[in-house]
């Protein structure tokens, strides 16, 4: 099912970024707009609540990994978890607040 949303950075510059999304039950891919490049994920489902993978900007790094947790509403998906570049040693964690894209529109 195809999603759209907002991508939450859970940093210190509060910042938000627009978002769109692909999700099965077994697996999910988004894309997001940071300022001056853009993201993306893919990651497998663990079970029906937790999703393991990796991300990259633009394009996907080994390097980068990802674990999110899935929330459901009637309305809304919720993504929340961790990011970790083990290059770098940055991680931190993001949340995603999706909706199906046909309720957008």
């Amino acid at each position: 099912m195809k999603y759209v949303g907002t991508c939450y950075p859970m940093d210190e510059k509060a910042q938000e970024w627009d978002a769109t999304a692909a999700v099965t039950p077994s697996r999910l891919s988004i894309d997001w707009d940071e300022p001056g490049r853009k993201g993306h994920l893919e990651a497998d489902a663990v079970d029906q609540v937790y999703f393991r993978g990796h991300y990259g900007c633009p394009a996907l790094e080994p390097d980068c990994m990802l674990q999110l947790r899935k929330y459901l509403s009637n309305e809304h998906m919720i993504l929340f978890g961790d990011w970790k570049n083990r290059r770098t040693g940055l991680g931190g964690k993001w949340m995603f607040v999706l909706w199906p894209a046909e309720a957008a529109e």
